[in-house]
């Protein structure tokens, strides 16, 4: 390190504390607490995730590394000299039969570029958004025929997107895409445990943050606190198994057969979307709790929400919504 670098860092400092911090504290004043509990609870969550995965990949990779460090230097030499000598008889066979032939265009290798390979970040998004938009549709159709009625199911105000359902498909594939060949017994325990683990988080989260349940299972044998039970944690099972086993690989294809530049910029399209509609809706939730504790609107944004997001279309929108009394 030299003077430069000890000058820029101090630089940095000041802009920090002098900018940046008022900056930021300007910004979050002008949010509404809820919003703030939810994305530290939200970010705090991805961290943790984020760690844990880290520690377990690096234990993985140092067991694995010592093993294999002794067999890939064994290996390396033979390997090498193998290709050397099977390469050089090649290329002296084709210069021998194609006198006139280009070596270097010939051996190139042409690999074709795919949309969203693996278990990417394009992938996950995909994964979810189209399982957020399926998930409303079969619980919707679901209320029809067992309660008579057509519901809302949706967790958004513009669309019809369970995220529920969404981040769940994504978080299966994500966890569970090293497995996915595994046994059907493995992946249905690792999907029961996983699904309810999952819901009772959602069902916390939703409650810290906006003061509402969306769900409650008090009623049904075997529950944990009305947030999970039994036999819902045993659909999550199922529902593992039928993913990765059938519904996945259907999903994967049609992903990857998506040109790549289209592909692209219709996800950032549909990402920038899904952030602008998840922020509208969290803050037409607080401001709908609020509403019902007799919270008068005072701010601009709350005087648009009221307007646009009244009451009845609310409990249109929610209709399962229930207020924590505290």
């Amino acid at each position: 390190m030299n003077i430069w670098h000890l000058l820029f860092f101090g630089a940095a400092a000041i802009l920090i504390l002098k900018v940046g911090n008022p900056l930021i504290l300007l910004v979050t004043g002008w949010l509404p607490k809820v919003v703030l509990n939810a994305a530290l609870i939200f970010l705090c969550t991805i961290m943790i995730v984020d760690f844990i995965l880290n520690a377990i990949s690096l234990l993985r990779l140092r067991i694995h590394l010592s093993h294999m460090e002794a067999l890939g230097q064994h290996m390396e030499t033979t390997t090498f000299r193998l290709g050397c000598y099977i390469t050089a008889r090649v290329q002296k066979r084709i210069l021998h039969a194609y006198p006139q032939l280009d070596l270097k265009t010939f051996l190139k290798k042409e690999k074709k570029e795919r949309f969203a390979q693996g278990c990417c970040f394009y992938k996950l998004f995909w994964l979810f958004f189209i399982a957020a938009f399926l998930g409303d549709m079969i619980e919707t159709i679901f209320c029809r025929f067992t309660m008579g009625v057509w519901m809302s199911r949706s967790s958004l105000v513009y669309g019809n997107f369970s995220v529920v359902w969404g981040l769940g498909c994504a978080m299966f594939t994500a966890f569970l895409y090293k497995y996915k060949n595994k046994p059907v017994w493995f992946i249905f325990i690792a999907g029961t445990v996983l699904g309810g683990v999952y819901e009772y988080v959602c069902s916390v989260f939703t409650e810290m943050a906006f003061g509402t349940v969306f769900w409650d299972y008090s009623k049904i044998p075997f529950n944990l606190a009305g947030r999970i039970n039994l036999l819902y944690c045993l659909f999550w099972g199922v529902a593992a198994i039928v993913w990765f086993k059938l519904v996945y690989p259907l999903l994967s294809r049609l992903i990857e057969s998506v040109p790549v530049r289209m592909g692209t910029i219709v996800t950032w399209i549909c990402i920038l979307f899904m952030l602008v509609n998840g922020l509208v809706s969290a803050l037409a939730l607080s401001r709908y709790t609020a509403r019902q504790q007799g919270v008068e609107a005072s701010t601009s944004v709350e005087f648009f929400l009221d307007s646009h997001f009244d009451n009845e279309r609310m409990s249109e929108i929610y209709p399962k919504a229930k207020l924590v009394k505290e």
